[in-house]
């Protein structure tokens, strides 16, 4: 959480400390946060010397973040207090004195240490429960296919067995996870673990088809599993979990794409789209 800590010479009134508070909000996205994370302190009609001489109109600006930010983020958020503080308060840019403080000294202490790991753990027990919650709804669609399309039932059934390695990917040393694929006319065994979009553009006509029910329902799925895509990608990826990422990423466009195979059956689709 950063914390913006303001010492200023002049009574300020709520309003003006509005519009300062809202405009270091907006200023903090430099250095890499957003608003809703940020703290701000304004101490007014407080006493400052500079050179010896007491300021009619100053203010000392302390920046506060907890990890870290470029010389040159901080260089541009000094410019930017400089310029909110002249227009706001009518404080001369050489009245305006900002330090910047970075708290990463206590990253290797033990409570810190403890306390980043439960959240790490938690943020990855989170993800195991999104992926839970997809898993028993393949298993309810499939319960649901078996009167209509007993092949195409069966392939969602296997489908839905595979989240059990990427739960797994999430915990467990990172590994390549080659989920069985059956290869069509777009989709091989060495590109299954792309992102290969959609074959096709589902149409009211695919949607008023025999199968237009099993086509949303499958695309329903689809919709969900990219949504969870960029989730575990936003998680993994603050957690410096690349290699892990990377792995569980493939993993899920495998399930994707037989999704979309899925798909091309139960509309009737014999040749890739992609490939026409």
């Amino acid at each position: 959480m950063p914390f913006i800590d303001s010492k200023i010479t002049m009574k300020v009134s709520a309003e003006k400390k509005e519009a300062i508070k809202s405009e270091l909000g907006q200023a903090v996205s430099i250095l890499g946060k957003p608003e809703s994370f940020l703290m701000v302190g304004f101490d007014d009609e407080y006493c400052l010397y500079m050179g010896g001489k007491q300021l009619e109109k100053g203010v000392f600006v302390s920046v506060s973040l907890f990890g870290n930010a470029s010389s040159a983020a901080y260089e541009k958020m000094t410019g930017e207090i400089c310029r909110i503080y002249e227009q706001q308060l009518g404080v001369p840019p050489g009245n305006s004195k900002t330090q910047e403080r970075n708290y990463n000294i206590h990253a290797d202490s033990e409570p810190w240490k403890e306390a980043n790991s439960k959240k790490n753990s938690l943020s990855i027990a989170k993800l195991q429960s999104y992926i839970e919650i997809l898993e028993a709804e393949f298993f309810v669609i499939t319960s649901q296919l078996i009167e209509v399309d007993i092949e195409i039932a069966g392939r969602m059934s296997k489908a839905g067995h595979e989240f059990g390695r990427i739960k797994a990917l999430l915990t467990e040393e990172p590994a390549n996870c080659n989920i069985c694929f059956e290869g069509c006319t777009g989709m091989k065994q060495e590109n299954c673990g792309k992102d290969l979009g959609n074959c096709f553009e589902i149409t009211d006509f695919y949607i008023q088809s025999a199968n237009g029910k099993i086509i949303v329902q499958i695309n329903a799925l689809r919709a969900k599993l990219r949504a969870i895509r960029i989730h575990i990608a936003e998680v993994l990826s603050a957690l410096g979990e690349e290699k892990r990422l990377i792995a569980v990423t493939e993993a899920i466009n495998q399930i994707i794409n037989k999704l979309s195979q899925m798909i091309c059956m139960a509309a009737g689709v014999k040749e890739c789209r992609r490939m026409q």
